[in-house]
């Protein structure tokens, strides 16, 4: 995919919304992970990371915090960046900024450090999604242990976290557990090395 996102393909999928979550501190890191490039190429983690939900004809967009903008704005469309707006704590502050500018939509969030991810474990993802519409959550899970960065946010979920909020009832802002706690699709993962999360620049470690 080119520096900027074009217009996605036909879409097959109309109700998801792709977001790349690239809000961190990336404290580990020790620079911001979403703007580090793959190997021989100038093409970044983030840009990798949403290229991946471009091929599953998904619409997307970039959440990231407000000191990002001037680093992602001359590689993402401005309409494309979601700032964080919501006083809560991690990822589930950039998770809820991009229900509440896309409220009506389900959301398949995935870090931009997962640049192992391939196209067949996003495209289960998807269709155990549109197979079995009666969850608020879908996420794969190894060794009893959840995958929250890569899984999809009905925004019916979504709104109730966002009430829970309001009224000071939400205890936890660990994205874990508030799924584990919630009626959640658990999805056997089938390849570890596409749940890889980097916190340094060694792609082998």
């Amino acid at each position: 995919m080119n520096q900027k996102i074009h217009k996605t393909k036909s879409l097959l999928i109309n109700e998801i919304l792709g977001v790349v979550l690239c809000g961190g501190e990336s404290k580990r890191m020790g620079s911001d992970k979403g703007l580090l490039t793959l190997p021989g190429t100038t093409q970044t983690w983030a840009q990798q990371v949403a290229e991946i939900l471009f091929n599953c004809n998904l619409p997307l967009v970039i959440s990231i915090n407000k000191t990002q903008h001037s680093s992602y704005s001359p590689i993402f469309p401005s309409e494309h960046l979601i700032l964080d707006q919501i006083n809560v704590r991690g990822p589930l502050n950039g998770l809820l900024s991009v229900h509440q500018a896309h409220p009506g939509k389900d959301l398949l969030l995935i870090a931009c450090d997962m640049i192992q991810m391939d196209q067949e474990t996003l495209n289960q993802l998807i269709a155990i999604y549109q197979e079995n519409p009666e969850f608020d959550y879908y996420v794969y899970e190894q060794d009893k242990f959840l995958e929250p960065l890569c899984a999809i946010y009905t925004f019916k979920a979504l709104d109730a976290i966002m009430k829970r909020l309001d009224t000071n009832e939400l205890t936890s802002f660990a994205l874990h557990k508030v799924i584990s706690s919630s009626n959640y699709k658990s999805i056997p993962v089938k390849d570890k090395r596409a749940f890889t999360n980097y916190n340094t620049r060694d792609l082998t470690s």
